[in-house]
């Protein structure tokens, strides 16, 4: 186990409690402005200062912008993003993309039996 960055090997199994019972202020995510934030994220391949080991990732401050409630801030100021977290934008932008590419069918379909 490695407490800095959190690395751990073999299996490791974490769960979020998500039951409706225990919801309050539910709201749907707005899938248009949703997937634009998720779309306006750059992705990144970089190594720590202290490793050598290729990761792939995010910058905590652009996520930061957009999804606030995703990033967290230690004693020091730095940084980091729940990246579990970010999965319902990840799937509110493919139920955005999946409605775009809907329409697009129906426009062809429209426009071949026309």
């Amino acid at each position: 186990l490695y407490v800095n960055h959190i690395y751990a090997e073999g299996a490791v199994e974490a769960y979020d409690t998500s039951d409706m019972r225990f919801k309050t202020v539910i709201e749907s995510l707005d899938r248009s402005e949703t997937a634009d934030a998720i779309l306006g994220l750059s992705t990144f391949r970089y190594t720590w200062k202290d490793e050598s080991r290729v990761r792939l990732g995010l910058s905590a401050q652009e996520v930061q912008k957009v999804f606030p409630e995703n990033v967290k801030a230690d004693n020091e100021g730095t940084l980091m993003i729940h990246y579990g977290k970010l999965i319902p934008a990840l799937i509110a932008t493919i139920q955005r993309q999946q409605e775009q590419i809907d329409e697009l069918k129906n426009r062809m379909m429209r426009n071949v039996i026309l």
